[in-house]
């Protein structure tokens, strides 16, 4: 939950920079991300008879902000000293 979490933030870090459809996106992933963690029956169902489907939910979320990352050179920080 802790890597979903970190993964969350910075998703939303991300889509405050772009369109609002990629915010519309992740907040859909979001929401279903939590009902999923919180409902301790679709938490059983999904993880552990798909627990690929949640894996590739995950990875998505990382996938996006990195595409995001990439294909945005201005929101790349670089610190000078």
């Amino acid at each position: 939950m802790v890597v979903e979490t970190f993964t969350f933030t910075l998703l939303k870090y991300h889509l405050s920079f772009t369109c609002s459809e990629l915010a519309v996106f992740g907040l859909f992933l979001q929401s279903a991300f939590s009902f999923i963690s919180s409902h301790p029956i679709f938490y059983f169902t999904i993880v552990s008879l798909f627990p690929y489907f949640y894996i590739t939910l995950s990875h998505l979320m990382v996938l996006v902000i990195l595409t995001l990352t990439l294909s945005k050179p201005y929101l790349s920080f670089t610190f000078r000293l």
